[in-house]
């Protein structure tokens, strides 16, 4: 078979795969799930407020609604956490039934989380997974998509492999797939060390930004959970003084803050990384300047890459909600798709050219 140039733009995936080279998923940074403390006070004004509406909160940002639901509100700690599985576990496993199975160690996730005793902080870090997987999220889009689950169905330790083991609930798992993803490992051990909880998520939430960009202070601090409408003169005054003791830990990550307009800068960050939605979370453009026969011609054609053969179920132009380049999702069955990316900023049309191009070079000739 002929091996085109442009292969190299071309990257597999499938569910399995996504997550293990994933931290989390943008939405989970972009709207507050993970509350910006390192402990909840018991007679603060959120956890009244949860109290009083039967152990649930609502909260909303530009990024959607979430609602929270469970016997317990989760933070930054309960976060890193999960970043720790996500980034240092032994094993992923996609069940039949469509949840996925982390395989760790208990001790390795609380020797990177930084405990200096791991041993002895066994029990405390199952109580955090169990509170992890005793929360509810119900997260509605700002265009109605709405999603109802549990991040962890089940805690429990696998004689067989002599590991702990989280199960990843299947509904969850179908939303991991619908969202554009992020993955920071590289950055986490860095991250881990900050003690405090505001800073070390205001720098997670710019990881979820791929380009230079801004936002002022109020946005930020909305974003990350802390509502401005509802602060003192008096915390606002605390926040911007953290910030100002921090500066040089935002710097380390590509942020700066202007403290006389009270605006964040963020240069981007080569060692974050995003990987798209395997369905539909991305925005499809208003038009498409060649046929959609054209593309629909495709389905159910096979291809050969890599030397494995693949089935064309179906072709969407998609683009991502960071504006970035156009690209296509071919999709192989119900699981696993193809990203094809517009990296030379084409046109629709040559852009479309070019795909058309991969595919002829790519179909399994001796089928035709």
């Amino acid at each position: 078979m002929k091996k085109d140039a442009k292969q190299n733009q071309l990257s597999f995936l499938s569910i399995e795969k996504k997550i293990e080279q994933s931290t989390t998923t943008v939405t989970e940074i972009r709207v507050p799930i993970f509350l910006p403390v390192a402990k909840i006070a018991h007679n603060s004004k959120i956890a009244l407020e949860f109290k009083k509406n039967s152990n649930i909160l609502t909260l909303k940002t530009s990024w959607g609604e979430v609602k929270l639901r469970g016997r317990k509100l989760l933070t930054s700690v309960h976060r890193d956490i999960l970043d720790c599985i996500y980034s240092f576990n032994e094993q992923t496993q996609l069940c039949m039934n469509g949840d996925i199975e982390i395989y760790f160690y208990l001790s390795n996730i609380l020797k990177h989380y930084g405990l200096k005793n791991p041993n002895a902080n066994i029990a405390w870090l199952r109580k955090q997974i169990e509170e992890i997987r005793d929360l509810t999220v119900d997260y509605k889009r700002n265009n109605g998509d709405s999603f109802d689950f549990n991040i962890i169905s089940n805690l429990a330790y696998k004689e067989e492999q002599k590991m702990y083991c989280i199960t990843l609930d299947k509904k969850y798992v179908k939303f991991y797939e619908s969202e554009l993803s992020i993955n920071y490992k590289k950055e986490l051990p860095k991250l881990l060390k900050i003690e405090n909880p505001i800073i070390k998520t205001i720098i997670r939430w710019f990881f979820t930004h791929s380009k230079e960009t801004k936002f002022k202070l109020e946005t930020v601090l909305t974003a990350i959970g802390i509502p401005t409408d509802f602060l003192s003169l008096r915390m606002m005054q605390t926040h911007k003084k953290t910030i100002r003791e921090n500066i040089a830990i935002f710097n380390k990550f590509g942020i700066d803050f202007d403290f006389k307009d009270e605006i964040f800068f963020y240069t981007g960050n080569e060692n974050v990384a995003f990987i798209p939605s395997l369905f539909h979370n991305v925005k499809k453009t208003a038009s498409i300047a060649k046929p959609v026969s054209d593309l629909k011609s495709y389905h159910g054609t096979s291809l050969v890459v890599a030397d494995k053969e693949y089935t064309i179920s179906n072709i969407e132009l998609m683009l991502d909600e960071d504006r970035e380049p156009e690209y296509y999702l071919i999709y192989i069955g119900n699981e696993e798709s193809f990203k094809y990316t517009n990296k030379d900023f084409k046109k629709e049309k040559k852009f479309e050219l070019e795909l058309i191009e991969w595919l002829e070079a790519n179909k399994d000739k001796e089928k035709k």
